[in-house]
């Protein structure tokens, strides 16, 4: 696995709870489970395709849970970046914890699907393209 990876896949992260965090600063409420469960469905998915082009095979239980430790680290690092940004969390003793567990958890889960998914349409497009209809 490419350090480049899971840099991209971090970035991504951190992007999506960013713009999510500016769009729902102006509704009622505390959502950050609901920004951290989209960042890491984001950034899962951005993990599988650039693996998938870099040339990596399909991930690993250990590629997996380094990514999944990476996100409960963006997690951290989000949480830091909205309490300076004045846009602190309700109840962050209990939101940080329980995000860092749910973000862990994504890249287990979506990672076959994702590569899958990239799998089948990189195949497809490579039977696309030697059919010569061109």
């Amino acid at each position: 696995m490419s350090p480049k990876t899971i840099t991209i896949a971090q970035l991504a992260f951190l992007l999506v709870a960013l713009a999510m965090a500016l769009a729902f600063r102006s509704l009622p409420g505390d959502k950050p489970s609901l920004i951290f469960v989209v960042a890491s469905i984001v950034g899962t998915h951005v993990f599988a395709f650039t693996h998938h082009r870099l040339g990596g095979t399909e991930p690993t239980f250990k590629e997996k849970l380094f990514v999944g430790a990476s996100f409960a680290l963006c997690v951290v690092i989000s949480a830091i970046g909205f309490a300076l940004a004045d846009m602190p969390l309700l109840l962050p003793e209990v939101t940080v914890p329980i995000s860092m567990i749910g973000v862990a958890v994504f890249p287990f889960v979506l990672t076959k699907t994702a590569w899958k998914a990239i799998s089948t349409k990189a195949a497809e497009g490579r039977a696309g393209k030697g059919s010569g209809s061109g």
